[in-house]
């Protein structure tokens, strides 16, 4: 599992959170998960090569994309993808 900072050419810092370190931050802010979805492989990040040339085709991406939306937050996706999406709350 890839964890650490990583800065874009852009100047962007993407932060990789491991599962203890996330723990940690929604234990100690009080938050509220309120969506958690899985992102497919095929719109990971950094873009593989080979997926991204896949993802050239419009008949490929659009049935990627199709996939994505209805599978993103089913417990199987969720446990296998490597990034996460999630939607919180912290406390008012």
């Amino acid at each position: 599992m890839e964890t650490g900072e990583y800065k874009l050419e852009d100047g962007t810092i993407n932060h990789l959170l491991g599962p203890s370190e996330l723990t940690e931050i929604f234990t100690t802010q009080k938050m509220k998960i309120l969506t958690l979805a899985g992102i497919m492989p095929m719109f990971s990040f950094p873009p593989d090569k080979h997926l991204t040339k896949a993802l050239e085709d419009e008949a490929t991406y659009q049935a990627m994309v199709t996939i994505s939306e209805k599978y993103a937050q089913r417990p199987e996706v969720v446990s296998l993808s490597s990034r996460l999406l999630i939607v919180a709350q912290k406390p008012f």
